[in-house]
């Protein structure tokens, strides 16, 4: 976080008047500033530092799974050395969102439990949140029982869905297709094919896998730099003048 002094040169002033006016006004103030940026942070530079690190596909991903939480200095106490106020990512509506476990393990560059990877995107250098916008639909290989009715029937349920086709084997490992096109023809003696189907390799897929990262996102930390910078003072310096203005209307 960047400095934040009570008692800077443009700050002093204010930080006197309030503390001529009783105990709890200075603590008000701080508490107040404090809120409003992690309000800032949820509602402004989250989505300008996730925009910079991240291929978002759901635009609205980080408003919707994000939240702050305000310390209240009536229930915590009024010491200004202990108050904060918090920000980070959560679940949203979503109990089984699984991508906000993803992100979060980014700020820190721990291991992420991800089974789909893009082909050609190191996660280091393009961190993708979701490159699925439905379920996909999973076949097995060839080589079991009715594989390749199972494949046509997967393959056109993709297609029709526009979704992913995910073809695994006994291993739980494979790879993700997008179905480029999908038509039935009439066989004959020379191509006894019924169905012509078109995959774009988009992906692989490797159940329960693990991806390590090499270099850390942290783009929570960065989005309260930039909203400390930014609001912290500003916000001081409001909630201040409120504080003496009622104080002066009594």
């Amino acid at each position: 976080m960047s400095d934040f002094s009570i008692t800077s040169n443009e700050l002093i002033d204010y930080t006197l008047k309030l503390q001529k006016i009783n105990d709890v006004s200075l603590p008000f103030a701080v508490q107040n500033a404090l809120n409003e940026v992690a309000k800032d942070v949820k509602k402004r530079t989250l989505a300008e530092t996730t925009n910079k690190m991240f291929n978002v596909k759901r635009k609205n991903f980080f408003k919707s799974n994000s939240a702050f939480k305000m310390y209240k200095p009536k229930q915590f106490g009024y010491k200004i050395s202990k108050m904060h106020a918090d920000v980070g990512i959560t679940k949203g509506k979503n109990p089984n969102e699984t991508a906000t476990e993803q992100v979060v393990h980014q700020q820190t560059a721990k291991p992420i439990k991800r089974g789909i990877n893009p082909l050609g995107n190191k996660p280091q250098t393009k961190n993708i949140i979701n490159i699925l916008s439905k379920k996909p639909e999973f076949v097995e290989a060839y080589g079991t029982n009715n594989s390749a009715f199972h494949y046509i029937r997967a393959a056109s349920r993709a297609k029709r869905r526009s979704t992913a086709l995910v073809i695994t084997n006994s291993k739980g490992t494979g790879s993700v297709h997008q179905v480029k096109s999908f038509r039935k023809r009439k066989p004959t003696k020379r191509n006894p094919q019924k169905s012509i189907i078109k995959l774009k390799n988009i992906a692989s897929y490797n159940k329960g896998g693990h991806v390590k990262l090499k270099k850390k996102a942290p783009f929570l930390n960065n989005a309260a730099i930039l909203s400390t910078k930014e609001k912290l003072n500003d916000e001081f310096i409001k909630a201040a003048e409120k504080q003496i203005s009622k104080f002066w209307k009594k």
